[in-house]
C-alpha cells in the first residue's frame, strides 16, 4: 500500500541507481522499494542491493 504500482516502474535490470530513482519518484525510502521488489520476486532476498538498507545496529549506536 506504500507503493501501489512498483511493478510498472521496475522493468529491466535493477541497480542501485534505479532503486534510488524509484524511491524518489514514489516518495518512499530505498529500503521500502527493495523490500517490495523482493516480495514480488523481482530481486532475490540475498541481493547486493540489501547493502543500501541501513542496519539496526547503526540506529542503536545513534541512540547511545
Amino acid at each position: 500500500w506504500l507503493m501501489p504500482d512498483v511493478e510498472a516502474l521496475a522493468t529491466g535490470a535493477m541497480t542501485g541507481q534505479r532503486v534510488a530513482a524509484i524511491a524518489e519518484l514514489t516518495g518512499v525510502s530505498e529500503a521500502i522499494v527493495i523490500g517490495r521488489l523482493q516480495k514480488i520476486g523481482l530481486i532475490p532476498w540475498n541481493s547486493l542491493l540489501n547493502k543500501r538498507i541501513p542496519s539496526v545496529k547503526e540506529a542503536f549506536r545513534m541512540w547511545s
